[in-house]
């Protein structure tokens, strides 16, 4: 149980040391932000999933058949991560998509799956889930198969209601308080015990309380060891104890429920688990490491709290200062504002008069970027940066 209990705590200090690798979180969901209501009131009626039938056992593939006709698949994709599809009655489980998930082939683990009686056992050299067989829930656990990393809530565990679908899992499940990291970017909270996260994108503000998020990311990891990625770009909501204290609750509005589930305890290990999932980024070359600067003021009116967006010249003018000033600024990065309008491509003329000379600032040494809300596929992606540099870059 010592041993147990340090990895809890090392977890813990992990957190500390590790948390810009909030970075990494980036997929491409988007929104309008008015609905985080909606999606919860439809998930509260919803049908759980009925009681272990039988299992069939195919590589790593672990096949549930459950009473109602709904069907739980447990893929085993590494000794410390699995994912966990849900098939209500007459539905099978979708395709795989090729956008978000890098990585959907996996060598096989070496797991074994035993009855013992009260539920089926599935065993990695890593960790145990046991699907309990009534109700049927699943339940995660240390390789001991004694220490608890989190374990499905017995009344709403993996349910649905038409299109909507939900998951829940108990908060504190280990005995020890958890703090939840993770969503992806919004500008009201850090630790998200206790709030309501949607997944969807909106236009964030600093004064932002409602948990809707700017650049969206349906993850999260927990100080008690183990995170969790929503395989799912509809529209979702995470609630961390808010509605209920304890509880942890995952509401889909449509698709698949589909999410995988990882053990660390490091948030360092997680993360490794979670690249290798969706793919490593690009190491960018060493002069995208150095010092950006982005360009946005405040508007020239004291009394007004609103936002003004710089001109050509003002960038200029700060990128004359700093090197006047001898001061290292790599690149000089602009704000949404830039455009015609959120979505276009096109120089708003009254701050970029000379598009041109301004994307040209590459050949006195200096290098830009704009930021900017794209128009394509199903809605609108934001956080994308166009490198817009001169010859010399």
């Amino acid at each position: 149980m010592k041993e147990h209990q340090s990895r809890r705590e090392f977890c813990i200090k992990s957190f500390k040391a590790s948390a810009g690798a909030a970075a990494f979180f980036a997929m491409n969901c988007t929104a309008n932000s008015n609905e985080t209501e909606s999606v919860s009131s439809v998930a509260q009626a919803q049908t759980p999933v009925g009681d272990y039938v039988s299992h069939a056992v195919s590589g790593n593939h672990i096949n549930f058949t459950l009473e109602g006709g709904a069907k739980v698949r447990v893929e085993l994709c590494k000794t410390d991560l699995a994912r966990i599809r849900m098939a209500p009655a007459g539905q099978e489980f979708i395709a795989n998509e090729p956008y978000i998930i890098a990585k959907y082939e996996w060598p096989d683990v070496g797991g074994t799956v035993t009855d013992e009686g009260a539920y089926i056992k599935i065993a990695t050299s890593e960790m145990v889930i046991r699907a309990v067989k009534s109700p049927f829930k699943l339940d995660f656990y240390e390789e001991d198969n004694t220490s608890i990393i989190t374990t499905q809530s017995n009344g709403d565990r993996m349910s649905w209601n038409g299109s909507a679908k939900s998951v829940s899992f108990d908060l504190d499940a280990a005995g020890v308080e958890e703090h939840l990291y993770g969503c992806g970017m919004q500008f009201a909270y850090f630790d998200l015990r206790g709030q309501n996260i949607a997944n969807w994108q909106a236009f964030g503000r600093n004064n932002n309380q409602t948990g809707e998020n700017e650049i969206v990311n349906p993850h999260y990891w927990s100080t008690a060891g183990y995170g969790i990625l929503l395989h799912n770009m509809y529209r979702s909501v995470f609630d961390f104890g808010k509605a209920n204290p304890s509880r942890i609750k995952l509401d889909l509005t449509e698709g698949e429920l589909d999410f995988y589930f990882f053990r660390g305890p490091s948030i360092k290990k997680i993360m490794g688990s979670y690249c290798e999932l969706t793919g490593i980024a690009d190491l960018p070359p060493k002069k995208a490491l150095g010092m950006h600067y982005r360009g946005l003021g405040f508007d020239t009116n004291p009394n007004k709290d609103t936002w003004r967006i710089w001109s050509a010249a003002d960038y200029e003018s700060v990128a004359d200062e700093f090197r006047a000033r001898g001061y290292a600024c790599d690149y000089m990065s602009t704000e949404p504002g830039w455009a015609l309008n959120r979505g276009g491509l096109t120089y708003k003329p009254s701050v970029f008069p000379d598009p041109e000379g301004w994307t040209s600032l590459g050949s006195a040494g200096r290098r830009s970027n704009i930021s900017g809300v794209f128009a394509g596929g199903v809605g609108r992606v934001t956080g994308r940066s166009q490198q817009v540099r001169g010859p010399e870059a």
